[in-house]
């Protein structure tokens, strides 16, 4: 039975601030039109925010020619978003680290991935954040794990409303295109592709 938390006393609602993650607490403040909700107001950064993870430092941007801010979480409690976010080197370890859905609004629309480890498991981690399941234009470049081929049905399920896909320098089946639409790729509507060679 749902209870309604307008009525909660004023002391309550700043405990439920306290318990609640940034992201929990900014949602409760957009659903209720009011941040009196679960005062204080969330602070939540510029919609043209560009994040960069390279090499486990996670960095962003509010303009293309800005030096990059080193976030930090749990020290300023903000909430972020943006559009773009670039992976550089990143392995599951990394993604792990990032504690995407206390800190991350879906509002990011674009991702790279440059040199990373790609796997099942890497994929799947983006997947259980739910931050990226806007994200509609997908590059990759190169792939450090030379074990793991690309495949479609990681991509769908990490992505599910991917657009544009631009896929450079790594490995694929030699059935992926015939794996296109075995995972279920229902917006896909345009496909870059520069392999690196066929795995059999």
């Amino acid at each position: 039975m749902p209870y309604p938390i307008a009525k909660l006393p004023y002391g309550l609602r700043c405990r439920l601030h306290d318990l609640a993650t940034p992201v929990e607490r900014y949602n409760l403040q957009i659903a209720a039109g009011n941040p009196s909700i679960c005062p204080p107001l969330q602070i939540i950064k510029p919609v043209n925010s560009r994040f960069y993870l390279e090499n486990g430092k996670l960095t962003m941007k509010n303009h293309a020619w800005a030096l990059p801010d080193l976030v930090e979480f749990g020290h300023d409690e903000l909430v972020y978003n943006g559009r773009y976010f670039d992976f550089s080197n990143a392995s599951l370890q990394d993604l792990a680290a990032i504690p995407f859905t206390d800190y991350f609004v879906p509002t990011f629309t674009k991702i790279a991935l440059s040199d990373c480890n790609l796997s099942s498991s890497f994929f799947k981690q983006f997947a259980e954040s739910k931050v990226f399941a806007n994200v509609r234009r997908v590059s990759i470049e190169g792939n450090v794990n030379a074990n793991y081929s690309l495949n479609f049905t990681d991509l769908a399920t990490a992505f599910p409303r991917i657009a544009y896909l631009f896929l450079f320098d790594i490995n694929v089946s030699p059935t992926w295109m015939s794996d296109i639409p075995k995972a279920n790729h229902e917006h896909l509507n345009h496909l870059t592709c520069k392999v690196k060679k066929y795995i059999l």
